[in-house]
C-alpha cells in the first residue's frame, strides 16, 4: 500500500478526550482550503481529513479530488507518531529585501533631482514588518503515524494550532500505542504532560459492597460421599463422627 500524505490542509477540530467514553479519544479534522472545499461539496467529493483513534484503532479517512480513502489500523501494529511544525524562512529573506531595495531606490533618486525623504525606505519596511508577522504566526503543522510495516500517513496542516493541545493529542496517541503492546501501565511524560494510561479493575471495596458478597463456613458433601468400601469388600457409611459397617 502506498503511503498518504494530504496536501496542506485548513486545521477544523482538534479534539483529546482521554477518558474515550464517546468511542474516541483523538480526533482530527482538516479540510481543503478557501472556496475550493466548497466547490469540492458542490459536486458531491469529500474535501476533509480525519484521523480518529480510541483504544483498538486508528482510523484515517482522507477525501480529494481522486476520492476517500478509508484506512484502518488496529494499535498493536502501529509503531510510532510523529509531528511537528514548519516555517517559511524565505519570508524572512524577502523581508530584508523589501527594506534595503527601499533603501537603495530612496539614495538613487537623489540623483535625479529629487530629495532624500526615505519614503520607500519606509514603505519597504511596512511591506517588510507584514511579512515577518505571516512568519510569526504562519505554521504548518504535520501529523504522521507509522506502522510496524514501515506504512505511513501524514497529515499536513495550517491555520490557528494550539501546539498545547497538538503535544496532548499526540501523547495520548503515542500512550495508546503503548498500551496496546504493554500489558503494565503505561505512563507518558513531556515537558507539560503527564498521562498514564492503567488497567482498570473494579472490586468492591466498600463494607456495603462487601457485605452482599455470601461468605459460609459450611462444608456440603454430596450424599454419595458418605459412602465408603474398603479393602475387605465391606461397605461403610458416615454417620457423622465415624465409619459404620451398612451391609
Amino acid at each position: 500500500m502506498a503511503d498518504i500524505v494530504t496536501p496542506v490542509l485548513t486545521l477544523s477540530k482538534i479534539e483529546v478526550d482521554e477518558t474515550g467514553k464517546d468511542g474516541t479519544n483523538v480526533r482530527i479534522v482538516g479540510v481543503i482550503p478557501g472556496i475550493m472545499n466548497s466547490i469540492l461539496r458542490f459536486l458531491g467529493v469529500v474535501g476533509s481529513t480525519e484521523l480518529m483513534m480510541n483504544q483498538s484503532h486508528l482510523k484515517l479517512r482522507a477525501g480529494n479530488m481522486k476520492g476517500v480513502t478509508v484506512l484502518f489500523v488496529p494499535n498493536g501494529s502501529l509503531s510510532s507518531v510523529q509531528w511537528g511544525y514548519r516555517k517559511d524562512p524565505t519570508l524572512l529573506f524577502a523581508a530584508v529585501v523589501f527594506v534595503v531595495c527601499g533603501y537603495l531606490v530612496d539614495v538613487f533618486s537623489q540623483f535625479g533631482g529629487l530629495e532624500f525623504e526615505l519614503f520607500y525606505f519606509w514603505m519597504g519596511s511596512l511591506f517588510a514588518t507584514v511579512l515577518v508577522m505571516i512568519y510569526i504566526t504562519g505554521k504548518t503543522l504535520y501529523v504522521e503515524v507509522e506502522s510496524g510495516g514501515g506504512f505511513r500517513a501524514r497529515i499536513l496542516l495550517k491555520g490557528v494550532i494550539n501546539i498545547d493541545k497538538v503535544e496532548s493529542a499526540v501523547a495520548l496517541m503515542l500512550a495508546l500505542i503503548a498500551k496496546a503492546q504493554y500489558s503494565g501501565d503505561v505512563r507518558i511524560i513531556e515537558d507539560s504532560i503527564d498521562l498514564t494510561i492503567t488497567d482498570s479493575v473494579e472490586m468492591p471495596t466498600t463494607s456495603s459492597a462487601l457485605s452482599e458478597i455470601p461468605i459460609s463456613n459450611e462444608v456440603k458433601i454430596e450424599p454419595e460421599s458418605h459412602v465408603h468400601v474398603d479393602d475387605d469388600g465391606n461397605t461403610l457409611k458416615w454417620n457423622g463422627s465415624e465409619w459404620v459397617q451398612i451391609y
